[in-house]
């Protein structure tokens, strides 16, 4: 996630994390790999690139709901 962890509505930020932990499960199942496998290209496992993507959408769940009950 990184730097832009906080720009722009943290609705958007929770849908686009939602699109990429989706990407990260349809592309093991299609290419019937395993989680432990590295995708050519890439340095981390399958299991690794959920992982580090689950945690980036529960990031932007919490601003989400923080920014929810601020304007309450």
């Amino acid at each position: 996630m990184g730097a832009f962890k906080t720009v722009g509505l943290a609705s958007a930020a929770l849908a686009e994390e939602c699109g990429e932990v989706i990407q990260v499960i349809a592309k093991q199942i299609r290419f019937n790999g395993s989680w432990h496998e590295v995708p050519p290209g890439k340095d981390q496992t399958r299991y690794e690139e959920l992982r580090n993507e689950m945690r980036d959408l529960i990031y932007q769940w919490e601003r989400l709901q923080a920014e929810i009950e601020a304007s309450a």
